[in-house]
């Protein structure tokens, strides 16, 4: 009986060496996805947030209001109140809290807005309440390192567990950072926040305690007009008006004020955490709130929402002072690097088997 037998596939040597030379490659550009420039400004940003931490931190021991460890591991001075005090908007995850404490969120932030083109000098609008002072601080760390021009409009209640406290709002905090001379950001306006912006759901107990914030961080305009649209409106013109004749060139909403969102339906399924540069088509707001009207107007913007989410797909955590995050240099490089290794396998394929067809000599 004659035997039948395959010879064994034979990959050249010199194959192999470009195979392993290509792979080590791509996998050196995809470990050192960030140019050390840039992460050396995103350090910088992590300690921007320690230095105003702990601006923040003595200021509420001195009041007696730091949360106990078992809320403030950490003892960061983030952490509010688990109680529904009169200025607190509505209820709140206390994981979540905890977690936008972490100084990466800084160096995230400062990542995000260099992915979307922003530069020194340059103007960028931001709407922040007092739910998450943590996210307020990792925003106010990377303008401040990137050295851009940021308009802020506050809200001034706050979430449980966030800067909920009557004695001292995340507007008093702001102003805190601002006279320590390390930040140079002040609010260009506020409004009430909470149910439709207007806190509806406020006492009048509540609202006298924000209008003394008010009067004792300098009296900024209040954006009262009686609705909700009303409000949009206005801060969307007061933006633009501060801005003048330069560009916005992003804008940074942190947590789910319906000012910025527009209503409930568009907070969970119109814009997803981080990045926002395009929408489906056929997306259309219940509501056409700042997010909606900066979107249309081709303005970059970076949504601080669902911050467990944000945490985990940017691999923030405790262990480590610098996340590793997903650059888009690191995803240009690994699939160059896959196309090229999928373009040497063909090109070895083809030249074995053309080699297996020439007749033996």
């Amino acid at each position: 009986m004659k035997t039948i037998y395959r010879r064994p596939f034979l990959i050249p040597p010199i194959a192999l060496v470009l195979f392993t030379l290509i792979t080590l490659i791509t996998l050196y550009f995809v470990e050192h996805h960030t140019p050390s420039p840039i992460l050396e400004k995103m350090r910088q940003t992590i300690e921007k947030h320690h230095q105003g931490m702990k601006i923040i931190q003595a200021q509420k021991q001195k009041l007696a209001l730091m949360a106990r460890d078992l809320e403030d591991p950490k003892q960061t001075g983030l952490i509010g109140s688990w109680k529904t005090t009169p200025i607190t908007s509505t209820f709140s995850h206390l994981s979540a809290k905890q977690t936008s404490t972490n100084p990466q969120f800084a160096a995230l932030v400062y990542q995000w807005l260099k992915e979307v083109g922003v530069q020194k000098g340059d103007t960028v609008a931001v709407s922040a309440s007092g739910s998450f002072p943590g996210l307020n601080l990792a925003t106010y760390s990377a303008l401040e390192v990137l050295e851009a021009k940021p308009l802020v409009i506050l809200s001034l209640t706050a979430s449980q567990w966030g800067a909920n406290q009557p004695e001292i709002l995340w507007v008093d905090m702001s102003t805190l950072l601002y006279q320590s001379g390390l930040f140079h950001i002040q609010p260009i306006a506020v409004s009430y926040g909470a149910k439709n912006d207007h806190a509806e759901n406020i006492s009048s107990e509540g609202k006298e305690i924000l209008h003394q914030a008010i009067h004792r961080n300098g009296s900024p305009e209040l954006i009262k007009t009686g609705s909700l649209l009303g409000n949009i409106n206005k801060k969307w013109h007061l933006y633009q008006k501060s801005a003048g004749k330069h560009q916005i060139k992003a804008f940074i909403n942190i947590g789910g004020g319906s000012s910025s969102v527009g209503s409930n339906k568009d907070k969970k399924q119109l814009f997803k955490p981080g990045i926002n540069t395009e929408l489906p088509e056929i997306a259309q707001p219940d509501i056409p709130g700042l997010m909606w009207k900066f979107y249309k107007s081709g303005v970059p913007l970076i949504h601080l929402s669902n911050i467990p989410q944000i945490a985990r797909e940017n691999q923030i955590s405790d262990s480590r002072e610098m996340p590793v995050f997903h650059h888009s240099g690191q995803k240009q490089a690994g699939l160059s690097g896959l196309v090229l290794l999928f373009l040497l396998l063909i090109a070895i394929v083809f030249y074995q088997k053309k080699k297996d067809a020439l007749p033996a000599l």
